[in-house]
Order: C-alpha cells, then sequence, then structure tokens
C-alpha cells in the first residue's frame, strides 16, 4: 500500500511529536532528581588523609550507585550527581596487594619456583595506596554516612575514626 502525500503529512508531526515526548520524559527521569550537583572534598582517618579508594554514593530513593574514586591525597571530585539524599561508603581494600598501577600481584598464576617477576619500575608518588581503615565504612549499612546533594557545588570532608 502506498502513502499518500495527506497521510505523510499527518503522520511525520505526530511521530516528531512521540520522539520528543519520550526523550524528553527519558531526560527528566533520575533516581533522586534531575538537576546536577558537582561533589569534592577529602577523606581523613584519624586526621591523615587517606591515601586512595573509592567513595560510594547510594541513592536513598532508588537508582544506580555512583563510585567516586580517592587520590592519592584523599581528595575527590565528581560531577553530573543527581539532587537528593544518599548513603555513602567509603572503601580502600580495593588497593590491597596493588604494588604499582596495573599490577596486583595476588591475581594470576603464579611463577615456577626459583623465578622472579620484577615489577616494572614506574613513578609510583602520584598513585593510590592501600590504607586500611575501619570496616564498618566500607558497607553502606554500618558506614554511617549520608549526604544530602543539591544543585550546584556541594564541598564535604569525611573524617573516618576508629568509633
Amino acid at each position: 500500500m502506498n502513502a499518500s502525500p495527506m497521510m505523510i503529512r499527518l503522520t511525520a508531526p505526530l511521530l516528531c511529536t512521540a520522539f520528543l515526548a519520550v526523550a524528553v520524559g527519558i531526560t527528566g527521569c533520575g533516581p533522586t532528581g534531575s538537576a546536577p550537583g558537582v561533589v569534592s572534598g577529602k577523606v581523613t582517618y584519624n586526621g591523615t588523609s587517606v591515601t586512595g579508594g573509592n567513595l560510594t554514593l547510594h541513592p536513598v530513593k532508588g537508582g544506580p550507585d555512583i563510585p567516586i574514586i580517592i587520590s592519592n591525597e584523599g581528595t575527590f571530585t565528581s560531577s553530573g550527581i543527581p539532587e537528593g539524599e544518599m548513603q555513602v561508603s567509603i572503601e580502600t581494600e580495593s588497593l590491597k596487594g596493588k604494588r604499582a598501577p596495573g599490577y596486583d600481584m595476588s591475581k594470576g598464576p603464579k611463577p615456577p619456583p626459583g623465578v622472579e617477576v620484577k615489577v616494572p619500575e614506574g613513578d609510583q608518588s602520584k598513585q593510590p595506596t592501600y590504607m586500611k581503615i575501619p570496616a564498618k565504612y566500607a558497607n553502606v549499612k554500618t558506614s554511617g554516612l549520608t549526604w544530602t546533594i543539591t544543585k550546584g557545588d556541594n564541598p564535604r570532608d569525611f573524617e573516618l575514626t576508629d568509633n
């Protein structure tokens, strides 16, 4: 069946309108809001900068978790964060056993006895390194950390302690 010029003129605007409605609906949907925020701050443990790890935002009203990398100086920053109440977890265990970027000697095949595998040398001064913090902070249910994100800048420091 051939489409008449009248059908094409009526169908094209309807398709454009339907597409626009779907596009607006998708971009307006967010788990905890639609206006993005910028988060930044520093993580310390007993007054000392945490030397790497991950801070994760868990939206209280649902939606995907938002991981944020902690630098070797304990600082973090991320943009495009949805508004809303977040629970926060912080972990450093992902760095345990790493001696160089991309080299985790605990994973992979073990060399035969008597064979020494050398890790390539490189500037390690700016690489995140493992620092033990209390395990409670890695679990969103036990961390006790929350953060309300609003549109715009949201600076916040996290001081972790043994208590």
